[in-house]
């Protein structure tokens, strides 16, 4: 006979843990007048042990033991907190943990309960087997992360305890013990594991940004650099596998988790290099604390380590790390928050019901942040109606931007006409940010009827130049050529150093029309080989014998009626970061939001989507020389006339689409960090799948 294993405290173990976490977070608001370190200690007591009650069978022999050893930490926190009685963040804490112990002292009496049922049931019958469970095999990192097992997967949480009016120490005291080895494993390897250790976490610390191409480098040749991050992580990892003995201290296995945190603290000001060395590696541990442990150490890093926190987030193979972060969620400031979605994002764990909630954020970051995430949901129908209603009452144009680009990666036009009404009514207004935002969105997504809008809302900065040749309208190239031959000038009489806008221009000429390439030796200038000419006169040359072949209305790409599988070509080959982030949103445009591809991701995974794709494209059906087939579309009402165009077929929907109005104003009304942001994003989530039947 066996039995299953009994977890009273696994389910609500995430909780209770998080509640802890956050009175461990709020001692920095207690006075620094009493010693707040002994209340910390207890903490971070109370959380080990219930991470380890949380794994244990009620019929282990330590499970009692070890929930009693929680309630005692717990105890031991709230008699430390008592001097802070008086402090407002001193009586919150002490009632948070009396919640938690409350229910703790619960789930004790529901195990003893789950105890004598399962004895009196063994009564019956054979006493159980139950064999120890074997660790998972070793699988080694091939163009993406491996998910590692280690034998110690808790790290303990760590949390500066200074406030910003004290001074930092000078004794070189807290420097002292982050720099003092681990304990050994064995005497005659540790000092051996630790040199391995540091040579691995060094080189994840330099590969971590390596792998991030630089504007004028190949998107494929970070392949390299990811490689060589995965083999150092896959032989960090290998170190903490060995088993942990069970009698002592010979054989017991090496605490790789504890060198990595060391690693991270040693630096003396903020490492970007060595954040992401320490976010990388626990979000690649199959351990739900390792996942708390790397997103709470996000909560405490200083601003100009967070973006390679999200770098490693996002790239990280853990399934904890995406709970986690929507965890982090509820009380983030609206940086960190506005990063928290850009990480789920790319990790595809963006919810409809997270994604709706923070649309409606006062912070237009953070709003800008879930209108993106709500282009990777699903369902997709709901998160296409909810982007529409937010540009119904004119929003910032942060946020404005990128609504209209979700709705176009979704395949919905809505974003069009919204870029287009824009353009058209506010287009001398805007910040050049902004015009050049909306203009890319129009190059992109926008058909011939737009050359006329598209010429007047261009201007003289290099991404202008780069819009055309997106575009790929024959009677732009004037245009084109016209600023190419100003911008010869310009550097004719400042120097032989070409310009920005010579290269984006000649760039977009080549895009349009194809050849000519190379600039007469003569002229000096450092060029890559096969470079587009920057020379005016060369391309009115070639422009003159080519221009009769190019059919008016049509779109074209290097010289050739324009097809998706020419976007393709980009993707996958020689182009720089900047163009591939531009032919991926294209990609999402011409395929109605069917093909769809992260330009940060890593390279095989983006080979693998790119081969995907490429199969798929002929079944598009794509009439050679198109632009983005027209649509019947829902013209976005504006504030001064509320009136709003619905296509007939659109009417059987209206009723959905108030149920969507309404919870997004719901939303805006909610302040994220409120309690109740749970039970609205269960609800939203229900409603969208309501709303997708």
């Amino acid at each position: 006979m066996s039995l299953e294993p009994e977890l009273p405290l696994h389910r609500d173990a995430a909780a209770f843990v998080s509640v802890l976490e956050r009175v461990l977070l709020d001692l920095r608001e207690l006075s620094a007048t009493t010693d707040r370190a002994p209340v910390a200690t207890a903490l971070r007591g109370a959380i080990a042990a219930i991470d380890r009650a949380a794994e244990l069978d009620v019929e282990h022999a330590a499970y009692f033991e070890v929930v009693d050893e929680v309630l005692l930490r717990l105890a031991e926190s709230a008699e430390s907190l008592r001097p802070f009685a008086q402090e407002p963040a001193g009586r919150r804490a002490i009632e948070e943990l009396a919640a938690v112990t409350a229910a703790v002292r619960r789930g004790r009496e529901v195990a003893l309960e789950l105890l004598v049922a399962r004895q009196d049931r063994l009564l019956r019958g054979s006493a159980p087997t139950r064999d120890a469970p074997a660790p998972p095999p070793f699988r080694a990192s091939l163009g993406t992360p491996a998910l590692h097992w280690v034998a110690h997967a808790s790290v303990e949480l760590e949390v500066d305890l200074s406030t910003p009016a004290e001074e930092p120490s000078d004794d070189g005291s807290a420097r002292a013990r982050s720099l003092a080895p681990p304990e050994p494993a064995t005497q005659r390897s540790a000092d051996h594991y630790a040199a391995l250790a540091r040579d691995c976490l060094t080189d994840l610390a330099s590969l971590g940004s390596l792998r991030r191409p630089l504007p004028e480098q190949i998107w494929s040749d970070s392949a390299r650099f990811e490689d060589r991050l995965l083999a150092s992580l896959d032989a960090l990892l290998c170190l903490g596998r060995e088993a942990p003995s069970p009698g002592g201290a010979e054989g017991a296995s090496y605490d790789v988790l504890g060198d990595v945190r060391r690693f991270h603290r040693e630096a003396s000001f903020p490492d970007p290099g060595r954040a992401f060395a320490l976010a990388f590696t626990l979000a690649c541990v199959d351990a739900e604390a390792t996942a708390r442990v790397a997103t709470l150490a996000l909560r405490q890093a200083p601003p100009e380590t967070h973006a390679a926190f999200g770098d490693a987030f996002a790239l990280g193979s853990s399934r904890h790390i995406g709970p986690a972060l929507g965890r982090l969620l509820g009380d983030a400031e609206p940086a960190l928050a506005a990063l928290v979605l850009d990480t789920l994002r790319r990790r595809r764990e963006a919810t409809f019901a997270v994604s709706a909630t923070y649309l409606g954020h006062p912070d237009e970051r953070v709003a800008a942040a879930a209108a993106r995430c709500l282009s990777v949901v699903e369902p997709r129908a709901p998160a296409a109606r909810l982007l529409r209603r937010s540009l119904e009452h004119p929003p910032g144009d942060t946020l404005a931007t990128a609504a209209a680009e979700s709705l176009l990666a979704l395949g919905d036009h809505a974003g069009l006409a919204f870029v287009r009404q824009r353009l058209e009514e506010r287009g001398s207004e805007l910040a050049e940010a902004d015009r050049l935002a909306y203009v890319r969105l129009l190059s992109l997504a926008g058909n011939a009827r737009d050359l006329d809008l598209l010429a007047r809302s261009l201007g003289q900065a290099p991404a202008d130049a780069t819009a055309a040749g997106w575009f790929g309208h024959k009677d732009l190239c004037p245009w084109l050529m016209a600023s190419l031959a100003a911008a010869n000038e310009v550097r004719e009489a400042t120097g032989p150093v070409r310009l920005a806008f010579e290269q984006a221009a000649a760039d977009a000429l080549f895009r349009i029309a194809g050849a000519p390439l190379g600039d007469r030796p003569d002229l000096g200038l450092e060029r890559q080989a096969g470079s587009p000419a920057i020379e005016a006169g060369a391309w009115h040359a070639f422009w003159e014998a080519a221009e009769p072949r190019f059919e008016r209305d049509r779109k074209y790409r290097f010289g050739r009626p324009y097809a998706p599988e020419l976007t393709l070509d980009e993707l996958a080959g020689p182009s720089l970061p900047g163009v591939r982030a531009d032919a991926a949103l294209e990609l999402a445009v011409v395929t109605g939001g069917a093909l769809a591809l992260d330009t940060t991701d890593w390279v095989a995974r983006q080979r693998t989507a790119l081969a995907e794709a490429r199969a798929r494209a002929p079944r598009l059906g794509w009439a050679a020389g198109s632009f983005p087939a027209p649509r019947e579309l829902l013209r976005i009402r504006s504030a001064s006339s509320r009136a709003r165009e619905l296509s007939p077929s659109s009417a059987s929907r209206v009723s959905a689409s108030s149920h969507s109005r309404s919870c997004s104003s719901h939303a805006r009304l909610l302040r994220p960090a409120s309690c109740s942001t749970r039970s609205l994003a269960r609800g939203l989530d229900q409603m969208a799948r309501l709303m997708a039947a």
